[in-house]
C-alpha cells in the first residue's frame, strides 16, 4: 500500500514538475513577443524621424511579420498545452474508434507513422534554411538591409550590438535569445498542426475506403438484375451510415480542440506574408537590390504556404465528403431503375424496399452533414478558402503599395512647392 502511494507521489511530483517546465517556457516566449512587438512600434513611430518618407502604416506592416512570426509560435502552443485531457481524450478516441472502421490497422498505423516523420523532417527542414537565411540578412552577409537596421544596431564601447529600446544586446546573445524563444517554439507549434494533419489524413483513409465501398456496390448493381443478390445490402448501408456518423462524431470533436489553434496559426501566417510582402512591394531605400528581393519572395512563399497548402488535407476531407454524397446519389439512382421493374406485388420488392429507405437516410445524413475542418467556427477549410487567402493578401499588398505611392508623389509635390516659395 504504502509502495503505490509512494509511487502516485512520484507520478503526481514529475507532472508538476512537467507543468512548471512548460508554464515558464510559455511564460518566456510570451516575453519575448511582448518585447518585440513594443520594439516593432517604436520603430514605426520613430521612423518619420529618421529622414523616411514612408508613413506609419506601411513601416508598421514591413516590421510587423517579426511579431506575428513570435506570436503565432507562444499562442498555438500555449492553447495546446491548456487542453491536457481533450488532447488525451482525442488522441485515444481516433485509435479506438477507427480502429473498429477498417481491417488493415497496423498497417495503416504505420503508414501514418512514417508520414509524420516524414512531415516533421521536412517542416523542419524548410524552416531551417528560413531561419538561417534571416541570419544571415540580419548579420549582414545577405546584402544587410540598413533601413531595417537604422534602430535595431548600435555600438556600445565599440562593440556592435542590437538595441531594444535603450538595452545593447550583443550579436551572440541576440541570436541565441531569439532562437531559443522564439524559432524554436514555432517549429513545436508545426508539431501541433502536424498532429491535427495527421488526424485528418487518417480521417480521409477511412472517406476513401466509404466511397470505394459505395462505387463498387454500384457497379455490382448495374451488372446484377438479381433482386434476391440485395438481401444483404441493408447491413451494408447500416454500416455506411455508422461510419459516416462516426467520423462526423470524432470530426465534432476535432473541431473543438484544434478549432481556435487553426484560427491563430491562419490568421497570424497572413499578417506575417503580408509583412514579408510589403517589404517586397514598397522595399526600403537602399534595399532594392536581386538578392533582398528574391529572399522576401522566397520567405513570402513560405509563410503563405504555411496558411494555404499546409492544410490541403482538410481541403481535400470536405472535397471527400462530397464526392461520397454524389456516389450514394449515383447508387440510390440505380436503385429506383431496378426497382421500377417490379411491381408492389412483388414480396422480394418489398422486402428490399428497406434498401432504398435505408440508404435514403443516409444520403439525408450526407447532405446535411458535409464533413469540414472548422477554424474557431469563423470560417471553414474548402478550394474557395485557399483562393480567398490568395485574393486577400495580394490585395492588401496592393493597398499597401498605393498608400506608399501616395505618400511619395504627396512628398515630391511638398518639396516642389517649398522649392519654388524660396525662389
Amino acid at each position: 500500500m504504502s509502495a503505490n502511494c509512494a509511487s502516485k507521489g512520484w507520478v503526481t511530483l514529475i507532472k508538476a514538475s512537467q507543468a512548471t517546465v512548460c508554464v515558464l517556457f510559455l511564460l518566456s516566449c510570451a516575453g519575448a513577443s511582448v518585447l518585440e512587438i513594443s520594439s516593432t512600434l517604436q520603430r514605426s513611430v520613430l521612423a518619420p524621424l529618421h529622414n523616411t518618407s514612408d508613413p506609419f502604416f506601411v513601416v508598421l506592416i514591413q516590421n510587423m511579420w517579426n511579431c506575428s512570426y513570435s506570436l503565432r509560435a507562444v499562442l498555438v502552443l500555449a492553447l495546446f498545452a491548456s487542453q491536457p485531457t481533450a488532447w488525451h481524450a482525442l488522441h485515444a478516441n481516433i485509435h479506438t474508434v477507427f480502429s473498429h472502421l477498417e481491417t488493415n490497422t497496423e498497417r495503416s498505423t504505420k503508414y501514418l507513422r512514417f508520414l509524420a516523420l516524414l512531415s516533421f523532417l521536412l517542416t523542419f527542414t524548410v524552416h531551417s534554411i528560413t531561419v538561417i537565411l534571416s541570419w544571415f540578412r540580419q548579420e549582414g552577409w545577405l546584402n544587410r538591409l540598413n533601413y531595417f537596421h537604422y534602430l535595431d544596431l548600435g555600438t556600445r564601447n565599440g562593440t556592435s550590438c542590437y538595441l531594444y529600446f535603450d538595452i545593447c544586446i550583443s550579436l551572440t546573445s541576440s541570436s541565441t535569445f531569439w532562437t531559443v524563444l522564439v524559432d524554436v517554439p514555432f517549429v513545436l507549434s508545426q508539431q501541433v498542426l502536424l498532429c491535427a494533419l495527421i488526424f485528418a489524413v487518417k480521417l480521409l483513409m477511412i472517406l476513401k475506403k466509404l466511397k470505394a465501398e459505395i462505387s463498387e456496390l454500384t457497379s455490382d448493381l448495374e451488372v446484377s438484375h438479381e433482386i434476391s443478390r440485395w438481401k444483404t445490402f441493408h447491413a451494408q448501408v447500416k454500416k455506411w451510415t455508422r461510419v459516416y456518423v462516426t467520423c462526423q462524431r470524432f470530426l465534432y470533436q476535432f473541431n473543438s480542440f484544434f478549432g481556435r489553434i487553426l484560427l491563430l496559426s491562419v490568421t497570424l501566417d497572413v499578417f506575417t506574408t503580408l509583412g514579408l510582402g510589403a517589404n517586397l512591394v514598397a522595399p526600403a531605400k537602399g534595399t532594392t537590390s536581386l538578392v533582398t528581393s528574391g529572399y522576401y519572395v522566397f520567405l513570402c512563399g513560405i509563410y503563405l504556404s504555411y496558411a494555404t497548402l499546409l492544410f490541403i488535407p482538410f481541403v481535400l476531407v470536405h472535397e471527400e465528403s462530397k464526392e461520397i454524397d454524389r456516389h450514394l446519389r449515383v447508387l440510390s439512382w440505380t436503385i429506383e431503375g431496378h426497382f421500377m421493374k417490379h411491381t408492389d406485388e412483388d414480396w422480394e420488392f418489398n422486402r428490399t424496399k428497406n434498401v432504398e429507405f435505408s440508404l435514403d437516410k443516409l444520403v439525408a445524413i450526407v447532405q446535411t452533414n458535409t464533413l469540414t475542418v472548422e477554424a474557431g467556427g469563423l470560417f471553414t477549410f474548402s478550394k474557395s478558402l485557399l483562393v480567398t487567402t490568395l485574393a486577400t493578401v495580394a490585395t492588401l499588398l496592393v493597398v499597401t503599395q498605393e498608400i506608399l505611392d501616395r505618400s511619395v508623389s504627396g512628398t515630391v509635390s511638398s518639396s516642389i512647392c517649398n522649392c519654388s516659395i524660396f525662389d
